[in-house]
């Protein structure tokens, strides 16, 4: 497996309650690295769906892209 050179910031708060910064920035790699299998897994289910049903039309996705955005900021501000 190749190995890439990173740099973290750990919370002084989250060291300060005994977790140690290698278990820290283990789990965060963990999550971004299963994040980013699920958006890619999205994106193939996409594609598949655009070769078998063909392109969403522009309504369709301007309706989603709003949908999407106004449940993501639901999530951010903690309302969901």
């Amino acid at each position: 497996m190749a190995q890439r050179t990173i740099s973290v910031l750990v919370d002084a708060a989250s060291t300060a309650i005994g977790e140690s910064a290698s278990v820290i920035v283990n789990a965060t790699l963990r999550a971004e690295r299963d994040r980013a299998a699920r958006g890619q897994a999205l994106r193939t289910l996409l594609d598949g769906w655009d070769e078998v049903h063909g392109p969403v039309d522009e309504a369709t996705g301007s309706w989603a892209a709003e949908a999407f955005d106004a449940a993501e900021t639901r999530i951010v501000d903690g309302l969901a």
